[in-house]
């Protein structure tokens, strides 16, 4: 048992550095375990999802890439993208967190296109169009955060004002 989890371990290794450094055919799909929480509950720490590569024109919003971040990878969902000519920026944000990131076009390692729960071994296949609006909640979500920041400062500017 022990040297089948090392196999796997090695197999997951191999996967995760032919993905970090583009190496991974056009139509080749690995499987990596998810380590943080912030895609929850559709993400789960011990989960695995299935990789394919891609690229900025394959991401749709609401699909979960998988981007690098220096010698990391991380999977959350694109809740927008804006490209103008061929410069192509992205926002991302995992479903738990606040606010996400802008990331860049070359940043992207891949796209998830399935889930295998690790509490009962079953595959989840992704729908598109319940990504898109569940990426759409999560904009108004950064939307509404944003504003009350932005009104809490104001607010606090005025306060200050008085004050003086």
């Amino acid at each position: 048992m022990d040297w089948m989890n090392s196999k796997n371990k090695k197999k997951e290794l191999k996967s995760w550095l032919d993905l970090i450094s583009n190496k991974l055919k056009h139509n080749e799909e690995i499987s990596l375990t998810i380590l943080t929480g912030s895609m929850s509950p559709l993400l789960e720490p011990g989960d695995s999802v299935k990789i394919k590569p891609a690229q900025c024109v394959c991401c749709h919003i609401g699909d979960i890439i998988v981007f690098r971040q220096g010698q990391k990878l991380t999977a959350h969902r694109l809740i927008f993208r804006f490209a103008f000519g061929k410069v192509c920026i992205l926002y991302q944000k995992g479903d738990v967190n606040r606010l996400g990131n802008f990331i860049q076009l070359h940043q992207i390692a891949g796209k998830v296109t399935g889930v295998i729960k690790k509490n009962n071994n079953k595959e989840i296949y992704l729908n598109k169009v319940e990504n898109r609006k569940i990426a759409q909640k999560q904009l108004l979500k950064t939307a509404f955060f944003f504003l009350l920041l932005i009104g809490k400062k104001f607010l606090l500017g005025i306060k200050n004002t008085l004050i003086r």
